[in-house]
């Protein structure tokens, strides 16, 4: 059988409220989406997954990112970048609670939407959104990369 891996990426802070909703939602990703394996990347949060395996930090996660046939994540601009330009399946996940909302800035800049509004009652709120999410995966498109201005081919050719 294939493996089908859920990676699931907080970055270097803590995003418990992710981990533990995605932890609580295992059984139903695993039935829905043909998944049978789920790994956690948890950075410095408490909340450590009973559902798949964990580990905090790691030099890369560029091998996690490949064999990932999903990937949920933060909205951190290194995490984000890397997976668009693997084109994996992502459900971006803005963590609001970082340096006056910054995620929501690139989040808004790359024409994403978040499933995320954490504010009130975290847990369901979140629950319903991801599982909504979950739901239209065979829908996601390929994003689109925005064509690159004079300026960038300038910058582009200095490296």
């Amino acid at each position: 059988m294939q493996q089908k891996i859920v990676f699931v990426t907080v970055g270097s802070t803590q995003f418990n409220d992710l981990i533990k909703a995605v932890d609580l939602l295992w059984p139903t990703i695993k039935e829905n989406g043909g998944y049978n394996n789920i790994i956690y990347q948890i950075g410095s949060g408490q909340y450590e997954p009973s559902n798949g395996e964990f580990f905090r930090y790691k030099p890369s996660l560029k091998e996690n990112y490949e064999q990932a046939s999903l990937i949920i994540c933060h909205c951190g601009a290194g995490t984000l970048l890397d997976c668009l330009r693997l084109g994996k399946q992502i459900i971006v996940v803005n963590n609001d609670t970082l340096m006056d909302n910054h995620q929501m800035e690139l989040l808004n800049e790359l024409g994403f939407n978040s499933v995320d509004d954490l504010k009130t009652n975290v847990q369901f709120q979140f629950y319903k959104k991801i599982s909504s999410r979950l739901k239209e995966l065979d829908g996601l498109t390929e994003y689109k990369r925005p064509t690159l201005n004079k300026i960038d081919d300038i910058i582009k050719s200095m490296f």
